[in-house]
């Protein structure tokens, strides 16, 4: 056990709390907020109407796999202390230039051992977490794709047309569906981090030539790091951290040029892209139903 381990966990259990606390509290007022600036519109009301339980239930399949994460970053990031103290204690042991005994080497030898084994634990888990998230999330980051690719188009036009009554709503319903998808990458990004400096930190271990039982260990440990590597895989389809959020905007701006290139430029062509714009919405829409009503 590590010198703060109880503080550690308090710390981690009241950043996860905040943080999905204040996500559902904040996205509440957006939505309070939005119900509120469509009363009047029958088309905006029914369309919040139908979005709004769909929704919910998706950005909540979100921070379920959010927590799971960021458990398993917890549990990482005490792995890595403890390969960050063992490496400062050999160092210092090595620095007295006196003969360890065999309990010494007994000791380290145990230690490394078992967070070898914990960490192989940690890798099951995260393949447990995959094979439960990985098809419900698949859908759900389409979903979110769809959704941001439709309501971004539909704000510009808006902006274009100058109706800027109906982009409050938009807003409302673009930011928490953003936040929770940057939420959810970041912390795989965090967890994923915490992974990378475990081999960094094992190789800092002084080891004793003489001793080929640690030696022996810690390179089956770097080769198990090495061929069981941390990946929050969606169901083999790509991995998720902050490169699959790089494609992800990558994507939407691409398909917001090409849609912008059709978009009506005369007078006379502002009812067709009003029509477009109610056409997005509904796909939108749409899509958001049927991939949680899968999902559920």
């Amino acid at each position: 056990m590590i010198d703060g381990y109880d503080e550690m966990l308090k710390s981690f259990y009241k950043r996860t709390a905040v943080k999905i606390i204040g996500y559902i509290f904040i996205t509440a007022l957006l939505e309070m907020g939005a119900i509120l600036n469509i009363l009047s519109d029958k088309y905006w009301t029914f369309m919040w109407i139908t979005c709004i339980v769909p929704l919910t239930v998706s950005r909540f399949r979100h921070l379920q796999h959010l927590l799971f994460i960021d458990l398993l970053s917890c549990r990482f990031r005490v792995i890595k202390e403890e390969l960050k103290n063992i490496a400062r204690f050999t160092k210092l042991e090595n620095n007295k230039f006196i003969t360890k005994n065999n309990s010494f080497y007994d000791g380290l030898y145990n230690k490394i051992y078992s967070i070898k084994m914990e960490y192989n634990i940690l890798w099951e888990t995260s393949l447990l977490i995959n094979k439960s998230f990985g098809f419900s999330q698949l859908l759900n980051l389409l979903q979110n794709f769809v959704q941001l690719t439709c309501d971004l188009y539909s704000l510009y036009s808006f902006l274009y047309v100058n109706n800027l009554e109906n982009i409050l709503p938009l807003v409302f319903q673009i930011c928490p569906t953003l936040v929770v998808v940057v939420l959810v990458l970041k912390a795989c990004e965090i967890c994923l981090e915490e992974v990378r400096y475990i081999g960094f930190l094992l190789h800092n271990i002084e080891k004793d030539i003489d001793d080929e039982r640690i030696n022996v260990l810690t390179e089956n440990f770097s080769l198990q790091i090495l061929h069981e590597p941390l990946v929050f895989s969606v169901s083999g389809f790509f991995s998720m951290d902050f490169m699959f959020l790089k494609t992800m905007i990558a994507s939407i701006t691409t398909y917001m040029v090409i849609f912008i290139q059709f978009m009506p430029k005369s007078d006379e062509q502002q009812q067709q892209l009003n029509s477009t714009n109610a056409t997005f919405e509904m796909t939108s829409t749409s899509t958001t139903v049927a991939t949680t009503t899968i999902i559920v």
